[in-house]
C-alpha cells in the first residue's frame, strides 16, 4: 500500500495504477495462464476459473507459492487510492491511516469508484490496462506472461500441442507445422477478457452500469 501512496503523491513519475491495482490485475496473468493454459476453456468457464483462483488461492497452491494478486492486496490497492483522496489535512501518515480504518475503510469500493472517476471511467481504465502491448502500460503484463511462458511444465504443454506433418521425401520435401495452442507469452483476448471480469465481479460492477 505505501508504494501505491507513494507513486500516488508523484503521479507523472510513475503511473499509480501500475503501482497499484493495475499492475497487480496485470500480474495475475501468470497465475492464470499456470492454471488454465492447455486446458481449451470457453471464455466463461476462463472468467469463471479467474474469480475462484483470486478467491480460493489456497486450492491452488501446487501451481504457485506466490500468489500474484490475493485478496488482500485488492483490499490494499483500493485503500491506497482512497486515502490519497481524502479530504483530511494531515502531514502525517499515522493519522490520514488511523482517520481512515476508523471512519471510512467501510465503504472503500464505493470510495474507490468515485475517485475513479466513477463506473463507466473505471470500466474504460480496466480494458486499458488489461490489453494490448504497450511499452509501459502493459509491460508488467507481458512480463508475468513470459513468466508462465518459461515454466518447463507450460513449455512442454505447448510443445505437445504442435502437430508436425512431413511429407513426400528428400530436400524440397514441404514440412507443415499446425500450432493448436497459442504460444503461452500471448496475452489472448480470452485471457484480458478474463482480467477485466474478474476486476469487475470483485469491485461490483456490472453490464448495466454506466
Amino acid at each position: 500500500m505505501l508504494t501505491t501512496l507513494a507513486a500516488e503523491r508523484y503521479d507523472g513519475i510513475i503511473d499509480p495504477n501500475l503501482a497499484g491495482w493495475a499492475g497487480d490485475l496485470q500480474s495475475f496473468i501468470r497465475d492464470l495462464k499456470l492454471v488454465t493454459y492447455g486446458l481449451n476453456l470457453s471464455e466463461n468457464e476462463l472468467k469463471d476459473k479467474a474469480y475462484d483462483i483470486i478467491t480460493d488461492y489456497a486450492s491452488y497452491n501446487t501451481y504457485f507459492s506466490d500468489p500474484k494478486f490475493p485478496r488482500e492486496d485488492f483490499i490494499s490497492d483500493l485503500d491506497a487510492k482512497n486515502i490519497h483522496n481524502m479530504d483530511y489535512q494531515s502531514q502525517y501518515l499515522s493519522e490520514l491511516l488511523n482517520f481512515y480504518y476508523c471512519k471510512q475503510y467501510k465503504s472503500r469500493v464505493d470510495d474507490f469508484i468515485i475517485n475513479m472517476g466513477g463506473r463507466k471511467s473505471l470500466k474504460e481504465k480496466i480494458i486499458e490496462y488489461t490489453r494490448g502491448d504497450g511499452v509501459i502500460k502493459h509491460m508488467i503484463l507481458h512480463h508475468f506472461a513470459n513468466n508462465a511462458a518459461d515454466r518447463d511444465r507450460i513449455k512442454m504443454i505447448y510443445i505437445d500441442s504442435i502437430d508436425t506433418i512431413e511429407t513426400g521425401a528428400g530436400v524440397d520435401s514441404p514440412i507443415y507445422i499446425t500450432e493448436s495452442l497459442p504460444h503461452p507469452s500471448e496475452v489472448t483476448i480470452e485471457e484480458s477478457n478474463a482480467l477485466e471480469y474478474v476486476f469487475e465481479k470483485l469491485i461490483g460492477l456490472n453490464e448495466e452500469d454506466t
